[in-house]
């Protein structure tokens, strides 16, 4: 009969767990190797507006993938955006320790304006068949008339150079990138390829690493051979941090939340809802901080005045003045000067979007305009109509005298729940006395003592 003492039980458990470990550590040798054979690459996507949030997201990519040592993916369909922040994603790649691959897709994207110098700036750019780059030429908008090419050659000028000289860098076709800003150049996939202006034409992810796979790229490190065959794709997730700063800084979304809290802020102030108005202060901070640095100064001073204007109008002025009517102009200004701060010096971007901007404009004004418009007209003709009393209904009323009253001295009497002035037909009547109302001469009513039955 075998005795399993506490010693022997030590023994067998100790070997269990040794094995155990031996275990886990060959199938954590086979997953690494299998990650270690798995190469990654980075994948982030710019679409919509180019502005902070973009820069920021891009950075965040480029940091995370040079942290793997891995390719990053860029893959573009924007209409253009904020030329600084467009300038700051430029340094970042054209410094960049790891290969940065642009690439213009799905079918139908675009690389607009500024979407078109990011391009020019990857070490490595493609395009898909049906998509389109070019349009750089910087645009003015104007919220009645729309938008215009931009002729400033100083503006020109600059924005040129700076295409040309990122072109350079890359070994692109430079008369190209100048001619993006100077003509408004667009470019398909084929044009593209065939004027050296992008490395490859692929019309899909697999497509493109299998055609890039072993080309050399010179990085801020040297140079680099990639290695796209078989590689494992990782999509890179912004934070919400960027998330939300990315939406706050769109432009539309900015004049958008910027209205509706102007028109929650009208709507509380006259109702006397307060937390409403609050909840409209909240929306136009935010649209605020979503407009940066480039909102223009003159048009928040518009608003801001606008806006004090009306609150004295609607809380201390009764009924409605020039004060209000001031008030609403300079609000109105205001707003339609906002997107001037979209300007050619701080944005490249498709005329297209502009129009797009045009519409929402003229779709959140155009309630204002005509609530404001029938408020001021009924308000005028309200205060045009001559007073009318209908003393029909007053006429043998009963009332009592708060002052004694005569034929030569008037006083007042409570009639209806509301006081007024009165004087007696022939007699002299005593306050605290019953009167009834018998006629009404201007804003005097005319009384008799009531006689009791």
């Amino acid at each position: 009969m075998k005795i399993f003492n506490s010693k022997n039980k030590c023994t067998i458990f100790f070997r269990y767990v040794m094995l155990l470990l031996i275990i886990l550590y060959l199938i954590s040798i086979s997953i690494n190797n299998v990650h270690a054979q798995s190469k990654p690459i980075i994948l982030i996507e710019i679409s919509g507006i180019i502005a902070e949030g973009t820069y920021e997201d891009v950075k965040s990519a480029i940091d995370y993938a040079t942290s793997l040592n891995a390719p990053l993916l860029v893959i573009i369909n924007t209409p253009g955006g904020s030329l600084d922040s467009t300038v700051k994603i430029v340094e970042l790649i054209l410094n960049s320790k790891i290969p940065v691959i642009g690439y213009v897709y799905p079918h139908g994207a675009t690389g607009w304006s500024a979407g078109s110098l990011l391009l020019l700036s990857t070490h490595v750019a493609a395009m898909a068949h049906g998509t389109v780059i070019g349009s750089a030429q910087p645009v003015y908008y104007d919220p009645v008339t729309g938008s215009r090419p931009v002729n400033d050659t100083k503006i020109i000028n600059a924005v040129t150079t700076y295409f040309k000289e990122i072109a350079k860098i890359r070994n692109r076709n430079e008369t190209a990138a100048q001619e993006f800003v100077t003509k408004n150049l667009n470019l398909g996939a084929d044009e593209a390829l065939k004027y050296n202006v992008i490395d490859t034409i692929a019309n899909s992810i697999d497509e493109l690493f299998s055609k890039i796979n072993g080309k050399i790229v010179k990085t801020s490190q040297g140079e680099v051979k990639l290695d796209t065959l078989n590689a494992e794709i990782i999509k890179f997730s912004t934070g919400i941090r960027n998330t939300i700063v990315r939406i706050l800084q769109d432009p539309i979304i900015s004049y958008l939340s910027f209205m509706l809290g102007l028109y929650i802020l009208i709507f509380g102030l006259a109702s006397t809802h307060h937390a409403v108005s609050a909840i409209g202060i909240l929306l136009i901070l935010i649209s605020l901080v979503g407009m940066g640095l480039s909102i223009n100064t003159l048009s928040i001073i518009f608003i801001i005045m606008g806006i004090v204007l009306l609150l004295i109008e609607i809380l201390i002025i009764p009924g409605f003045t020039l004060t209000g009517i001031t008030g609403i102009i300079m609000v109105v200004l205001g707003v339609l000067m906002l997107p001037l701060s979209i300007t050619p010096e701080k944005w490249i971007i498709h005329s297209d979007w502009y129009e797009q901007v045009r519409l929402y404009i003229i779709a959140s004004i155009t309630p204002l305009t005509i609530f404001s418009t029938i408020s001021l007209y009924k308000i005028l003709q309200a205060k045009r109509m001559k007073p009318k009393l209908y003393i029909s209904g007053m006429i043998g009323q009963e009332c009592i005298t708060l002052d004694e009253i005569s034929p030569e001295k008037p006083g007042f009497i409570l009639c209806q729940g509301e006081y007024w002035i009165a004087q007696s037909t022939e007699e002299k009547i005593e306050k605290g006395e019953k009167v009834i109302v018998i006629d009404k001469k201007g804003p005097t009513l005319i009384v008799k003592r009531k006689t009791e039955t």
